[in-house]
């Protein structure tokens, strides 16, 4: 039953949406000359074209939203098959972290000291713990390959 109201609202969304778009769009071509000026036409139709746009980026919030929440619900709807999956992204944060606020120096080269760039000490941290995490997930890929490579021909 929630299922089906689901649909109903989407759909009844997804209409308001192309149907207000529409109206819009052909309001702008109504109001649009073809020898006007850029001054004219936003004069003319600026403001129509601001709604297409907040129509436009509104859709794509709603889009994007929709993708993280059922997302989320899916996830979590059967935690124990994804156990696996929870591990893994702490593993994966554990890593990130330790890359970043242990591993990372944010020792500033003189050669940038010297010229013009302008570098402080957290920028240089953070690419460095960014550099710093890339090489450590470089690293558990290769040796997951390799054991994953020598597994196989054991078998």
């Amino acid at each position: 039953m929630k299922s089906q109201g689901l649909k109903i609202g989407l759909a009844v969304l997804r209409t308001l949406i192309i149907a207000i778009g529409s109206i819009l769009l052909i309001m702008i071509a109504g109001a649009s000359v073809t020898e006007e000026t850029y001054v004219e036409g936003m004069a003319n139709y600026g403001g129509l074209l601001d709604g297409v746009y907040n129509l436009m980026v509104g859709a794509l919030v709603l889009c994007a939203a929709a993708a993280i929440i059922f997302g989320l619900v899916y996830f979590f709807g059967n935690i124990k098959n994804r156990m696996g999956s929870l591990i893994g992204f702490a593993v994966f944060a554990v890593i990130g972290l330790i890359s970043f606020y242990a591993l990372a120096d944010g020792t500033v080269l003189s050669a940038y000291e010297s010229s013009s760039i302008e570098v402080t000490e957290g920028e240089s941290s953070f690419a460095g713990g960014g550099v710093i995490f890339v090489y450590i997930l470089g690293g558990i890929a290769l040796l997951s390959i390799i054991w994953a490579e020598a597994s196989r021909f054991f078998k």
